[in-house]
């Protein structure tokens, strides 16, 4: 089953943590995939703790709440994410630095999420968002 059916049927299932951690997930994918200097100007204090922290724990989520979505593609480029993060040479991972994501490192983690972003459809599911996360019965048998 692809993605796009999977999320509508956990609407009409009332599956809202599953709802919730993808579209967690694909907010902390669109964080990374953004530009370095995007990432460097909206990121907060520690911005590498702050951006792998909010991936690693949306990613254990995601594969806790929705791991029947998870396809080869979609496996590799988190993966390689999680990976990615957790290799990153000191001076792409210096706590504090916004000029971090300057470094050569960080453009493969990019390409990467927004490898993720489109195997998830995340732009095609986007627009349903708000409607998708205030899942519940009543709204569910109205579509039906």
């Amino acid at each position: 089953m692809d993605v796009t059916t999977k999320l509508w049927e956990w609407f009409c299932t009332d599956e809202l943590p599953s709802i919730r951690a993808y579209f967690f997930l694909c907010d902390a994918l669109e964080e990374l995939a953004s530009s370095a200097e995007a990432q460097s100007t909206t990121l907060p204090d520690c911005p590498h703790c702050e951006i792998s922290s909010t991936f690693t724990g949306n990613y254990q989520d995601f594969y806790k709440y929705c791991a029947e979505l998870l396809d080869q593609n979609i496996e590799e480029c988190l993966g390689e994410i999680d990976d990615g993060l957790t290799n990153l040479p000191a001076d792409a991972a210096s706590c504090f630095d916004h000029s971090i994501f300057k470094h050569a490192a960080w453009q493969g983690i990019r390409e990467q999420a927004k490898a993720a972003l489109i195997a998830l459809h995340a732009e095609a599911l986007y627009p349903f968002r708000a409607q998708l996360e205030q899942a519940d019965s009543d709204t569910a048998t109205k579509l039906i």
